[in-house]
């Protein structure tokens, strides 16, 4: 694929509903909720929303005001997603409600507080530069609390599974340089509430190359917490993770996660998270602590002898111009001491190139060849290559070596992906889309 050329040109997107523009005198007269009910009305925007792939939340409404939370299940862009649901708030809503405030959600967590005028919508919608002034009028603020507002019942099955594909290559191990292997893997996951989740995933290696080899041994002491991944690749049924995730929001432009459970194929444990990320701020920061112990090889359940406490410290910034810089400072897998530097770069079109390296206090010669760690990761979304809205991708890293030094775990739902798509600088670089 050439990042520069959509196989489908503009894409395949549905096309949006348009905005509904009020009569004058409709727009002066009150809410008549004898012809139209509060609850026949949240029942019609939960329909038309679900048809966009919006799940619709919560809902507060009175006479000149609206208030709603969704989740957005569909749109890799939360601009675009916004859009939908501001076009359908048009249509659905009495006359009288002018503003109109809504506060996208992911994991259950509202991440932003957007509010427009409802005449600047029906205005701007086909004006030239009308994108730009929407986004100039809209107000940005942190989500507002859970008072005044009716939650309404999910919309979707909160149990959802699939069956997929899955390759890996595993590069430079000691004992077997290439292995490539190739499987189905099996995953499920039940929303217990919308900010509470079970997940899991079991996979099968269908086709495979290499061999485990020996067990790596301890160099100088320093603990054999990644070179040992060969030993985790088998050829019967492998549970990769099972767990519980709870997020939240403790306080203003702060956000939650706590996850238990076998968190990566190496490693189980308990990981805690908590970010501060104010909406209009392209600074965010984080700290996470991690206690992990280090699974079986052979036994879906079972523990290994080592264990150990991990944490971070992490800077994120969005420099602009589609550069993310983000730093995390803290302790490592192996006990060894130090902080990761990444750079990444994320186009319009939703490619992300990037790098990043890693420096603690292990020496190099402990380290092993290669010195440190340092890697190149791509992500590719699948709606560049599919044409349909999706916010699926394609995550890759590829490392220089597999080592023990500067490992840290690999545990998802990890705070900043999630809530970035709801700041006004991520939106601002998709408000594009808004319209579409």
């Amino acid at each position: 694929m050439n990042p520069n050329n959509r196989p489908f040109g503009a894409g395949l997107d549905p096309a949006p509903l348009p905005v509904a523009v009020r009569d004058a005198r409709a727009a002066a007269q009150s809410w008549d909720r004898t012809a139209l009910p509060e609850e026949t009305l949240r029942e019609r925007l939960r329909s038309a929303l679900l048809a966009e792939g919006i799940e619709l939340m919560a809902l507060g409404i009175d006479d000149h005001s609206a208030r709603l939370r969704y989740t957005n299940t569909r749109w890799r862009s939360e601009a675009q997603a916004m859009g939908r649901v501001a076009r359908i708030l048009t249509r659905e809503l009495p006359p009288s409600v002018e503003r109109l405030t809504l506060e996208p959600m992911q994991r259950g967590i509202p991440l932003s507080a957007v509010t427009f005028a409802r005449s600047d919508l029906e205005a701007l919608e086909n004006e030239v530069g009308g994108t730009a002034q929407t986004l100039a009028r809209a107000q940005f603020e942190d989500a507002g609390p859970s008072a005044g507002l009716t939650p309404l019942p999910p919309a979707r099955d909160p149990f959802d599974w699939g069956i997929r594909p899955y390759a890996g290559l595993l590069l430079f191990d000691e004992e077997s340089p290439l292995q490539l292997n190739a499987g189905v893997e099996l995953s499920a996951s039940w929303r217990l509430a919308p900010d509470l989740v079970l997940s899991g995933a079991v996979r099968q290696r269908l086709i495979g190359s290499g061999s485990a080899g020996e067990e790596p041994e301890p160099v100088n002491g320093v603990p054999v917490v990644r070179r040992n991944a060969g030993q985790y690749v088998q050829d019967f049924p492998v549970l990769t993770d099972l767990t519980l995730a709870h997020f939240s929001r403790p306080g203003r432009d702060l956000y939650g996660r706590v996850t238990v459970g076998y968190l990566e194929r190496m490693y189980a444990g308990v990981s805690g998270e908590l970010l501060w990320a104010p909406v209009a701020s392209r600074l965010a920061l984080g700290a996470e602590i991690n206690y992990a112990v280090q699974r079986d090889y052979d036994s879906p359940f079972g523990l290994r002898d080592y264990e150990t406490v991990t944490g971070h410290a992490s800077v994120y910034y969005d420099m602009g111009n589609g550069f993310h810089l983000q730093v995390d400072a803290g302790r490592y897998l192996a006990g060894d001491w130090g902080a990761t530097f990444a750079l990444d770069r994320e186009f319009e079109n939703g490619w992300r190139v990037g790098g990043y390296f890693t420096l603690t206090d292990m020496p190099f010669e402990d380290f092993g060849e290669g010195s440190f760690d340092k890697g190149i990761r791509l992500s590719v979304p699948l709606d560049f290559a599919l044409g349909r809205p999706t916010r699926r991708g394609i995550d890759t890293t590829l490392r220089s070596l597999n080592r023990d030094g500067g490992a840290r775990l690999s545990v998802e739902g990890r705070l900043y992906d999630v809530v970035r798509g709801g700041r006004y600088a991520d939106l601002e670089d998709t408000w594009g889309r808004f319209w579409r």
